[in-house]
């Protein structure tokens, strides 16, 4: 078997990130119950940082916002 080639390296890597962010999203939602709770709600974790419920309708981090300001 030969060695992999860098960009075969690189599409293995993208599709573990992906893989790895799709599963953390539903263990947020569905694990921890963020899908029954209410925007802006939070859990907190430690004593200077807390998981906050959020919902993004835009892309790349509120690029292009689904809703005016």
């Amino acid at each position: 078997m030969k060695p992999l080639l860098p960009r075969q390296w690189g599409l293995i890597a993208a599709l573990a990130a992906l893989i790895l962010d799709q599963a953390t999203k539903l263990l947020m939602l569905y694990g921890f119950h963020f899908r029954e709770m209410m925007p802006g709600q939070a859990i907190p974790v430690l004593a200077f940082f807390n998981l906050v419920m959020v919902w993004n309708p835009g892309v790349s981090y509120g690029l292009f916002p689904a809703h005016g300001p």
